[in-house]
């Protein structure tokens, strides 16, 4: 006897995502398997990323950060 077209769902339900966290910059729950970033336990969504930066470090902590400096041309 070959498949019959029925679906093969048992009806057994997926586990809930367990939360690892919550992101410094939005405030909402990061689950397992998320893609975030994290630096010194502090966790923040890929998403919230760049204004977590912005409003957290200034533009010469940045720069020297990245290695730049500020000239005057």
């Amino acid at each position: 006897m070959g498949y019959d077209g029925e679906n093969l769902y048992l009806g057994i339900d997926e586990p809930e995502p367990k939360i690892v966290g919550q992101c410094a910059y939005c405030r909402e729950d990061i689950y397992e398997g998320t893609e975030c970033f994290c630096c010194n336990g502090v966790l923040v969504h890929t998403e919230c990323f760049g204004d977590y930066v912005q409003d957290e470090y200034s533009e010469s902590e940045l720069a020297g950060a990245l290695g730049f400096e500020q000239k005057t041309a």
